[in-house]
């Protein structure tokens, strides 16, 4: 499962759902033919069972991209009153612009409801949109018996006041849909499950983020995407949802980092989990990434099951991080006529090592460029042992906790690699060092 990223607080807003029994996500798919959308589009609308339909506010992801949710509740015992199949009940939702143009595609899921769920269903359909104004139309059918609801509404995705990066998603979709997903909501049980944004649905197409660089630069992103040790207890580990939520808000970033376009040079991207000294990606050149992978293998990382190797290293885990990233700055990323500037972005939750961990700064390397990218921690303070480790390359430190934020750090981010590749800002660092 992903993360929802907001402007609010990553742990308040991540967590969609706490009242739960049980969900089922649906893989998305076409409905049948016999689901007649585009007929009950041309007519009025209808209510053959009662049902509460909402849209949510839209909000930001720190994929940058703003997500929408439309969701309808009902009850089981309203669908047998009024004759609808429960195992025939299909979920639909269109989307057309201002202008009644039905945009191409749907949110679309054949609902399979479990005797367990309980008697009261909610059904999600989220989105990816552009700012903008739409129409919006939701079609429960049941197949069996031909009835069903049609609802519709209106929606405007505001853009982001101020922005930083107004033009970064002139290339990007204007509706991307994202798998569909039932919730059962269990009467007086509290808890029960989180459920959270599909992380493996990442965002089609790609932003626009020129980096204008007049000398050549290689980028390189590090993501270390464990938990600091302070969250861990002596003999037991953090929980899983909250390393997930760690993991997929820095891999959503971090999908965006990849997609910086500099005029000159070349992006790499790197991801490990520092504690268990596992890289998931090495080196690897961002335009040829398999997001969906890199999140598969950190959602089967066995988080409880240490190597032998790790635990009879764990007091160098510091030392052996500084010394990957001093390898990952000398080793040349790609093909140029003149010595580029070296970018090192590494990004991370506020990091604490393991107890008695020898500390081991990395080695100074000259016409490096380091700036620091910190996840502000969910429920622990903000100790932090990386940024002292990265000090012999004099990091420039972010701190962010917000989807809103991270986007103005991008656009910072961007404004100093474009100066500091300036023949006057080279010289000026030079002099510095």
């Amino acid at each position: 499962m992903g993360v929802l990223g907001t402007k609010a607080s990553r742990f308040t807003k991540t967590v969609f759902v706490l009242v739960l029994l049980s969900t089922c996500i649906a893989h998305a798919q076409a409905p049948p033919a016999d689901v007649p959308i585009e007929q009950w589009l041309r007519g009025p609308e209808r209510e053959d069972f009662k049902w509460k339909v909402r849209i949510l506010p839209s909000w930001l992801t720190f994929q940058q991209r703003h997500a929408v949710q439309v969701r309808a509740e009902f009850h089981l015992r309203e669908l047998r009153k009024r004759g609808i199949s429960v195992d025939d009940l299909h979920m639909a939702l269109k989307v057309a612009t201002p202008d009644g143009e039905w945009l191409p595609g749907q949110a679309y899921s054949k609902l399979e409801i479990k005797s367990e769920y309980g008697k009261e269903i909610e059904t999600v359909a989220t989105l990816y949109a552009r700012p903008g104004k739409y129409s919006l139309a939701l079609i429960a059918y049941d197949s069996r018996n031909q009835r069903g609801n049609l609802w519709r509404g209106s929606l405007t995705v505001p853009g982001v006041k101020n922005d930083p990066l107004p033009d970064s998603d002139s290339s990007l979709p204007v509706i991307q849909f994202l798998p569909h997903a039932t919730l059962a909501r269990a009467q007086g049980r509290i808890g029960a499950h989180r459920i959270f944004f599909d992380a493996s649905a990442f965002g089609q197409g790609k932003m626009t983020l020129p980096v204008r660089n007049d000398r050549p630069v290689q980028i390189d992103i590090l993501a270390n995407v464990s938990l600091s040790d302070a969250l861990n207890l002596p003999n037991r580990q953090a929980p899983d949802w909250l390393y997930k939520i760690n993991a997929d808000t820095l891999l959503q970033a971090s999908n965006v980092l990849s997609q910086l376009d500099p005029k000159k040079g070349c992006v790499r991207f790197s991801a490990m989990d520092i504690l268990r000294q596992k890289a998931f990606v090495d080196r690897q050149d961002a335009t040829h990434l398999d997001w969906n992978e890199i999140v598969k293998q950190v959602q089967e990382l066995q988080r409880v099951k240490i190597e032998a190797r790790v635990l009879a290293n764990q007091k160098q885990t510091a030392e052996l991080f500084a010394k990957y990233i001093d390898q990952l700055l000398e080793t040349p990323g790609c093909d140029f006529t003149e010595p580029p500037i070296h970018v090192l972005i590494v990004m991370g939750d506020a990091f604490v090592f393991p107890t008695r961990t020898v500390m081991r700064p990395v080695q100074s390397h000259p016409d490096t460029r380091a700036y620091y990218l910190k996840l502000m921690p969910i429920g622990a303070g903000n100790w932090d042992q990386v940024e002292n480790l990265l000090r012999p390359l004099h990091p420039t430190r972010f701190e962010f906790a917000s989807s809103l934020r991270f986007r103005e750090i991008l656009a910072t981010l961007i404004t100093r690699i474009q100066d500091v590749s300036h023949p006057q800002a080279l010289q000026a660092g030079s002099n510095a060092h």
